[in-house]
C-alpha cells in the first residue's frame, strides 16, 4: 500500500546504545527524514521484520558479543542485521559509525560475500565528534552529505539503434556482455541528434552517470565494430518501458 511505504524509514541506525544516536536520529526528524533505531545490544539484537524498500541510508554501530564475558567483535551481527533491512539490489549508503573503526572493512567483507555492498561506505570515528557530553552532529551530518553529494558511478554500455520515432530512438544495449543480456530502451532523441548516425543498424556506446537526484545519458559512436557482440544466439532480452532523457 502506498501509504504504508511512505511511512517507512528512509534511515536505519544500528547501535546498543540508543542515548547515543538519540542526537542524530532527533536531527534527521527535524529535516523531515524519517529514521529507525535497531536495538543491537546482544540481549535484543533486533532486526527488520521485513527488507525496507525506502532504505537509502544506515548507520552502524560496530557491536560485541558480550554475552559469558565474552568481548570479542561479532563481525556477523552486524552484517546479519543489515541483510534484514536491505532489499536485494537496493542501493544504499552504510556510515559506519564507532570506536573501533579500523574493523569496518570486516563488516564490509562480509556484505560482499552476501552480495549486499553498499555504493558507498564512509567512516566515522565517534570520539572525533565529541562535545563534552554531547555529539556534534551538525559537524557529523554535514561531512556525511558532503561525501554523499560526491557519489559517482559509472557504466558504459553499446547499444544498436533499431527504431527511430519523432521524438524517441529505440536502442537494443547490451547490459551484460558475458551473459549475453540485452535491454530494448527508447531514449529522447534529441540528445543523440548530431552526435551519432541516427539508422537502424547504427552502434552506439552509452554513458550513463548517476549522482544522488541526478543521471545523465551521454551518447557517441561505437569504437571498431561492435556487432559481433550483438549476435542473438543464446541470448537473454527484456524490454524497459521508460523514457529516458539524456543529458
Amino acid at each position: 500500500m502506498l501509504l504504508a511505504q511512505l511511512r517507512e524509514p528512509q534511515v536505519a541506525i544500528i547501535d546498543d546504545v540508543q542515548s547515543e544516536v538519540r542526537p542524530i536520529i532527533d536531527k534527521l526528524r527535524e529535516h523531515s527524514i524519517s529514521a529507525r533505531f535497531f536495538d543491537a545490544s546482544p540481549e535484543h539484537l533486533e532486526q527488520a521484520e521485513q527488507p525496507i524498500q525506502s532504505i537509502e541510508l544506515i548507520f552502524l554501530d560496530l557491536h560485541y558479543n558480550t554475552n559469558f564475558n565474552n568481548s570479542d567483535f561479532q563481525p556477523e551481527l552486524c552484517a546479519q542485521i543489515i541483510e534484514s533491512i536491505v532489499p536485494p539490489g537496493k542501493r544504499y549508503v552504510l556510515v559506519v559509525w564507532t570506536r573501533d573503526p579500523d574493523k569496518a572493512d570486516q563488516v564490509i567483507e562480509i556484505l560482499r560475500i552476501l552480495d549486499l555492498l553498499p555504493v558507498k561506505t564512509i567512516v566515522k570515528s565517534k570520539n572525533e565528534f565529541l562535545l563534552g557530553n554531547d555529539i556534534d552532529v551538525e559537524r557529523l551530518l554535514a561531512e556525511i552529505d558532503a561525501e554523499i553529494t560526491s557519489i559517482t558511478d559509472v557504466i558504459m554500455f553499446d547499444g544498436e539503434i533499431v527504431d527511430i520515432e519523432e521524438d524517441s530512438v529505440m536502442v537494443d544495449c547490451l547490459m551484460d556482455k558475458e551473459g549475453k543480456k540485452f535491454q530494448l530502451r527508447r531514449f529522447d532523441r534529441r540528445p543523440l541528434e548530431g552526435v551519432v548516425d541516427l539508422d537502424r543498424g547504427k552502434y552506439i556506446t552509452i554513458t550513463v552517470t548517476t549522482k544522488p537526484g541526478s543521471t545523465t545519458f551521454e551518447f557517441s559512436k561505437a569504437a571498431g565494430d561492435p556487432s559481433g557482440l550483438f549476435s542473438k544466439a543464446g541470448y537473454m532480452h527484456d524490454i524497459d518501458e521508460r523514457l529516458f532523457k539524456g543529458k
